[in-house]
């Protein structure tokens, strides 16, 4: 939060005045469970670049957001490894107290080990992916509001969606689609950063590495 100096003549003290909106991030790391993840990040990444966004309201037994918007979301899976997941919010300070959680608030049993990581439907199969959607929220604030406690969070497309892979095959071209575990991509006019196929001999198969982008909006969730 930026603070300006106001110093008035004749007094050794000086003011501090609010020159931008009281703005926070809540960063959430977790083990994807087995439901609806893949539509709920389809559901708060549609809301970031929507030009009419839906805010959420974020809790923690740390603190909260309100009014807060999806600024970016990180996946990694490796093969035999369960997949971990990192959200970022921005979003207004909550006034509402902290959520009290049990340990039984997130059941063991819902949580999947990664057994395989489809590309385009199965065709191939990766050993590890990393994969990162990023898209910067601003906050505009509104005649008279309370800068301290701002609402108006928006979406400042166009941000980017980024994909590192490897893995085992004998090509590997292009890619429409990517799942694994609890959630599935789908991906439009990507465009690859860079790409290797590395065969020895002795070996069985060829190792493959792809790094591709696309725009946040041309990428999808289930």
């Amino acid at each position: 939060m930026n603070h300006e100096i106001i110093e008035e003549y004749g007094n050794i003290n000086f003011y501090q005045v609010v020159g931008e909106p009281l703005t926070a991030n809540c960063d959430i790391t977790c083990y994807p469970e087995l439901g609806t993840f893949g539509n709920l990040i389809q559901q708060l990444t549609s809301h970031t670049i929507s030009n009419d966004p839906q805010r959420e309201t974020i809790r923690s037994n740390l603190g909260g957001l309100d009014y807060a918007l999806l600024t970016s979301f990180k996946i990694s899976a490796n093969l035999g490894s369960v997949p971990l997941a990192t959200l970022n919010f921005n979003g207004a300070i909550s006034a509402g107290a902290p959520l009290a959680l049990s340990s039984s608030s997130s059941p063991i049993s819902t949580v999947l080990t990664t057994e395989s990581i489809s590309i385009n439907s199965g065709d191939i199969c990766a050993q590890n992916i990393d994969f990162n959607w990023a898209v910067p929220v601003t906050n505009i604030p509104k005649y008279e509001e309370n800068l301290n406690y701002p609402t108006g969070f928006f979406g400042d497309p166009v941000g980017t969606a980024t994909v590192s892979l490897q893995g085992i095959t004998s090509f590997l071209s292009n890619v429409e689609s990517i799942s694994f575990g609890v959630i599935s991509m789908n991906f439009e006019d990507i465009k690859v950063i860079s790409s290797g196929v590395n065969l020895t001999v002795g070996t069985v198969g060829a190792t493959f590495n792809l790094n591709f982008q696309c725009s946040a909006n041309n990428v999808s969730f289930n």
